[in-house]
């Protein structure tokens, strides 16, 4: 698990290089991802298509998926009404 730990906090560290985070937000933000990196590492370098509605949550995950992750994203964003 430190190992896994120590990973996500280099990939943050690169993600968030323009804007770095203070290293106890940066461990703080590494433990509250830890679960979903480990969830989602297994798509580092695929191809993912995110249903992009424009909120909060899917541009954080766009944005996770891409620079944390490493996946190639495609978003897809449709007027329905």
């Amino acid at each position: 698990m430190t190992d896994l730990l120590s990973e996500l906090r280099t990939r943050l560290t690169h993600a968030t290089s323009a804007h770095p985070l203070p290293e106890a937000e940066q461990r703080a933000a590494a433990s509250a991802m830890l679960p979903f990196y480990e969830a989602y590492r297994h798509l580092a370098g695929k191809k993912v298509l995110v249903m992009f509605s424009g909120g909060l949550d899917t541009s954080f995950t766009a944005h996770f998926l891409k620079h944390v992750i490493g996946a190639d994203v495609h978003c897809f964003n449709a007027r329905l009404g």
